[in-house]
């Protein structure tokens, strides 16, 4: 008998090939949509960031700008006011060097540090030294006639309207000689007179004694700050008056 006959295998038929060859298109398709996805909603966050960055420095330039304008039109509008006060003396004593003085305008001053407009008398006591040794004393030249700035060594000043420094008690001008009869000794109880001005208190009245908080300021103590007797900050101010009220 002849041998049998091996059973053929079907081939696949074209139609199912081509259902595959679209199956793994979508399959390949939906990956890649995901990777994609993945990668937008990675970088996203990063290019917010930056729009806000980019967007956050042009507003802190413009601020900075803006201030540094204000501040130089406050400095012009401070030298265009008008004197504060007469011609000032100042004095300076260091140690181991002669009293030395000289002769200042009494205009608006801005003082770079604080960013403010100052008197000329307070300009002086915001820059005096603080070191041993040192005083630096100011007096209105109306209140000082006939004092010579250029003197060496420079002449304590009759009429001192603020001081500043650890050696301004030693600087103080001596007692002037005594022309009227002297009045009886003091009593046991006051060892000094009421009127004696405490180391440290500016400006002084032209009797050379402490302003107290509610007195009248002069003219050209106008704005002007200073220290009470009693240590306490002061400023003249417009209440009701010119008056010295509490800083």
């Amino acid at each position: 008998m002849p041998p049998p006959r091996r059973a053929r295998r079907k081939r696949p038929r074209k139609r199912n090939i081509i259902l595959l060859a679209i199956a793994a298109f979508f399959v390949v398709g939906i990956i890649a949509n995901a990777l994609g996805a993945n990668g937008k909603s990675a970088k996203a966050p990063t290019a917010a960031a930056s729009s806000a960055a980019v967007k956050a420095s042009p507003s802190a330039a413009s601020r900075a700008s803006a201030t540094s304008k204000a501040i130089a039109k406050a400095e012009h509008a401070c030298y265009k006011r008008p004197p504060a006060s007469g011609d000032i003396y100042v004095r300076m004593v260091t140690s181991g060097v002669s009293p030395q003085a000289q002769q200042l305008g009494g205009g608006w001053v801005w003082n770079h540090t604080s960013n403010k407009c100052l008197t000329s008398v307070q300009m002086v006591m915001a820059t005096a030294p603080l070191s041993a040794g040192n005083c630096t004393q100011v007096g209105y030249a109306a209140d000082n006639p006939g004092y010579n700035p250029n003197a060496t060594p420079a002449a304590p000043l009759m009429h001192v309207v603020a001081q500043k420094g650890p050696a301004c008690q030693a600087a103080a001008p001596s007692t002037p000689l005594q022309t009227t009869p002297a009045a009886p000794p003091a009593t046991p109880a006051s060892t000094a007179p009421a009127s004696a001005a405490p180391a440290g208190c500016y400006p002084l009245t032209n009797g050379g004694n402490c302003y107290e908080p509610g007195e009248y300021c002069r003219n050209a103590d106008h704005g002007m700050s200073g220290v009470a007797g009693d240590g306490e900050a002061i400023i003249c101010e417009d209440n009701d008056g010119w008056r010295w009220e509490p800083a």
